[in-house]
C-alpha cells in the first residue's frame, strides 16, 4: 500500500504554549479513545484488556510529555515540536 506522510506539527513553541497544545491534543485523543471503547463495548461488564492497555499508554505518554515541559519551563527554554501523520489505505 502507498503511504502518505503529512506534517502535523513542526514549529517552535514557548513551554507554556507547548504544554497547552500537547495537553489539548492528548486529552482529545484520550477522550475519543475512551468514548469509542464505551460505544464498542456497551453492555459489557468491562473494557477489553487491549483498549485498557492503549488508554494506559496514552496516559503514560502525556505524563512523560508534561514532565519534559516542566523541565523546559524551569530552564526557561522554548520547545521545538515535530510530529507527522502517516496515512495508509487498508482494504476492508
Amino acid at each position: 500500500m502507498e503511504e502518505k506522510q503529512y506534517s502535523l506539527i513542526d514549529w517552535t513553541y514557548s513551554a507554556e504554549d507547548a504544554a497547552h497544545m500537547l495537553s489539548t491534543l492528548y486529552n482529545a485523543k484520550l477522550e475519543y479513545h475512551n468514548r469509542q471503547s464505551l460505544i464498542n463495548h456497551e453492555g459489557q461488564k468491562s473494557i477489553p484488556v487491549e483498549d485498557q492497555r492503549r488508554i494506559k499508554e496514552l496516559e503514560e505518554a502525556l505524563k512523560n510529555i508534561r514532565a519534559q515541559i516542566n523541565i523546559a519551563k524551569k530552564k526557561n527554554v522554548d520547545l521545538h515540536i515535530q510530529s507527522s501523520i502517516s496515512l495508509n489505505f487498508i482494504p476492508k
